[in-house]
């Protein structure tokens, strides 16, 4: 563990090396100041001091200063001593370094986890696709009987590739008025290089430090003053190159117990680079019994129960894992790497009760304060239906106030008080939706608060029952209709008829009678959009266009956003929209119908013309390509033959198309497309084409019933994507009369 070294405390070396700096300063060189401020700074901060030396070239060489004259400066690099002139420095500087005593070379480094990789070094040939190889990966948590722990962090991995050395910038969390930290070492270890047949001299290799100077600790959220409880250390260590070896090692001490900022470990045991080892261990003390949910996913998770005196120590392994491969449309890594999920055991009835103790003094301070109470009659005053006071309420929260990223792991499951997010005008998930709760019991609502999990994170454990697994409540609504029943407002462009993409499929417990459930997707008709367009082709060979745009659902919330853009700025959207459709093509007018009215139907009508559309074949023909977005229908998404991971939609989904195209007079068809009908395992799409008169009609249905699709469905899947595709490659010709 590192400690801080009293000022008096100077060992002789080190007043060696601060006697060597004041004759520097008494004749004046340049470098002198500095020299005294990092020198006292390193001998009070610090167990472990190092020079660096900053060339005029630019260079930093890290080791010992062995004296400095206003002339040169003799320096001790890799047990090699230097001499530079004055010339060739630039800047001198002590540091402190975040190290284990005395293993400053390599070949003094006796950790045995460390020697066995130097003794086998991943190599780019046994993993040419990898940046990097992750060696050893472990958290420990050591719990304690008072509610507190120790949380501790090793972690090596192998330069591979240029990419794999932006990992050795890292970052780690913990709570001040909590917690405490500290970076036991961080280095980068260069294995020396053999001569070659005795004749070309050979290097020693070289070990590199993390020093302070390159540690930050930042709070979180510096922008949200009410958030700003968490921070997070940020650290780069030196000098990691192609086949270095990178370690670090920190831990945080939880000193203060909190049950709404609880112990809950989840690690997931595989990433988009390969691990030869990675652990979770957590040692359990006596008396106490450790709850645990492991998903494979695939690849084997060893657990192991052990006793260390009178404790439970779990430990949770997978060994040689191959890395996933990052494909499109692929969920979080939660739901397709091996998770562990662990916690104190516990009762769900049991800790959704006492969280809505913990709750209820809060609410019931804030229901008889006047602003509370003068809001609720204000906007339920000319409503005397139950759901119609929470629509005006949630129509309300979302309007006049602004959501912030802040999860409930990063400040508390403890709400604020509510009349503090009243004035704040701003609050998170947790803090929202308790403030919708109040003023929807202070309106005699009847519902439910629900702890919820995105599912991107991987579902709710339902065998390890913590609040920390949540990440937002929500509201349940017994008496309405999907998707108003699951409710949190988030913004004056979600209405009550839009269940949010990280709602649907959330799995969350209810308060206070720890209820599991899983919200259900909406369906497909809930998350559509239907186009209908009009058009006529001109002699010319123009295109123009009269089309209706009728979203619902998600879709439905994102046109809506643009409510708060002015006019000239929607305009530049739309043209830059339509010009990826269609290039040349001109913006004639647009207007929208309910964009203000979250509790309407949203519609958007746009005119659009394009110039040489349909193109000319000798004297007596036009071709006139269907005219619907390429981009859309572009099958770039599946151009791999085949699929390692499943892929998955936040939500489910139905598009449709109908289309007419007048023909230019004194013209009629000439060939048609056929139409297209093709299915995969819960989607399906179906085209047509038909003629009358002098206008041709399209019509086309693309409908996602399921979130998900297992990697054995991928080839329909991918003939499908290509087959709807061709749609949009497709010519309509037409010829003279």
């Amino acid at each position: 563990m590192m400690t801080a070294m009293p000022s008096a405390a100077i060992s002789g070396r080190a007043a060696a090396r601060l006697a060597t700096v004041f004759p520097l300063l008494r004749q004046g060189w340049r470098w002198g100041g500095r020299f005294l401020l990092l020198f006292c700074w390193c001998l009070t901060v610090g167990v472990a001091g190092a020079d660096v030396l900053t060339l005029n070239n630019g260079d930093e060489l890290f080791g010992r200063a062995v004296s400095a004259s206003p002339q040169r400066v003799v320096f001790e690099v890799d047990g090699r001593v230097r001499t530079f002139t004055a010339t060739e420095v630039l800047e001198l500087e002590f540091e402190t370094l975040r190290m284990p005593p005395g293993e400053d070379r390599v070949e003094a480094i006796q950790d045995p986890l460390v020697r066995r990789a130097l003794a086998n070094m991943p190599t780019e040939r046994v993993y040419p696709e990898a940046t990097r190889v992750d060696v050893y990966d472990e958290d420990r948590y050591d719990l304690n009987a008072d509610g507190t722990w120790t949380h501790a962090v090793r972690h090596l991995f192998v330069v591979l590739k240029e990419a794999g050395r932006e990992a050795a910038n890292t970052t780690f969390t913990y709570f001040p008025d909590l917690e405490t930290w500290d970076l036991e070492y961080g280095r980068a270890i260069t294995p020396g290089k053999a001569g070659f047949l005795g004749l070309v001299a050979g290097s020693p290799g070289t070990v590199r430090y993390v020093g302070d100077r390159t540690i930050a600790d930042e709070t979180d959220f510096p922008t949200i003053p009410l958030y700003q409880k968490r921070h997070t250390v940020k650290f780069a260590i030196p000098e990691v190159g192609l086949g270095t070896l990178v370690e670090w090692k920190y831990r945080v001490a939880r000193t203060r117990a909190d049950p709404w900022r609880p112990f809950c470990a989840e690690k997931v045991l595989r990433g988009f680079e390969p691990r030869q080892h990675s652990r979770l261990v957590v040692s359990v003390p006596a008396g106490r019994a450790l709850a645990y949910k492991v998903e494979e996913h695939g690849i084997p998770v060893q657990v192991e129960v052990t006793a260390e005196g009178d404790r439970q120590v779990y430990a949770f392994s997978a060994r040689d894992v191959p890395a996933l491969l990052a494909e499109p449309q692929q969920p979080g890594l939660a739901r397709l790497a091996p998770r562990v999920v662990c916690a104190l055991a516990d009762d769900w009835a049991a800790l959704a009760a006492s969280y809505a103790a913990a709750l209820a003094p809060l609410r019931e301070e804030a229901m008889p304060l006047p602003a509370l109470q003068t809001l609720v009659a204000r906007l339920t005053r000319d409503r005397s239906e139950a759901l119609a006071k929470a629509r005006e309420i949630y129509c309300f929260l979302g309007k006049e106030f602004t959501v912030v990223d802040v999860p409930p792991q990063a400040y508390s499951f403890l709400p604020h008080p509510p009349a503090v997010i009243l004035e704040k005008k701003q609050g998170n998930l947790i803090d929202l939706v308790f403030l919708y709760h109040t003023l929807l019991t202070m309106a005699g609502v009847d519902h439910r608060l629900l702890l919820a999990r995105d599912k991107e994170g991987g579902a709710l454990a339902s065998e390890v029952p913590s609040l920390a697994q949540g990440d937002f409540l929500a509201i349940e609504l017994p008496g309405a209709t999907a998707p108003f029943d699951f409710a949190l407002p988030v913004g004056d462009h979600v209405g009550p008829d839009v269940r949010l993409p990280f709602l649907q499929g959330a799995t969350g417990v209810t308060i206070p009678d720890g209820r599991l459930v899983t919200i259900p997707f909406c369906h497909p008709e809930e998350e559509a959009l239907r186009v209908e367009a009009e058009a006529e082709v001109t002699v010319d060979g123009t295109l123009k266009v009269t089309a209706r745009e009728r979203p619902r659902g998600n879709v439905q919330a994102e046109r809506r956003r643009m409510k708060n853009r002015t006019r000239d700025e929607i305009r530049v959207e739309l043209e830059t929209n339509l010009h990826e459709q269609f290039p040349g093509a001109r913006l004639i007018d647009f207007s929208f119908e309910n964009l203000e009215d979250v509790h309407q139907p949203l519609l958007l009508t746009y005119r659009f013309e394009v110039p040489d559309f349909a193109l000319k074949s000798g004297d007596d023909l036009l071709v006139i390509p269907v005219p619907i977005d390429r981009q859309d229908y572009s099958a770039r998404m599946v151009g791999a033959p085949r699929r390692q991971t499943e892929l998955a939609w936040s939500t489910l989904g139905r598009t449709e198309h109908r289309l007419t195209i007048k023909l230019p007079p004194g013209f009629t068809l000439h060939a048609l497309p056929e139409g297209v009908a093709a299915g995969a395992p819960g989607l399906l799409y179906a085209s047509s084409f038909g003629f009358a008169v002098d206008t041709v009609t399209f019509r086309d249905l693309f409908r996602r019933d399921r979130d998900r699709l297992a990697p054995a469905d991928y080839p329909l899947y991918k003939k499908l994507m290509e087959e709807r595709a061709e749609t949009s490659t497709q010519w309509i010709v037409v010829k003279k009369k």
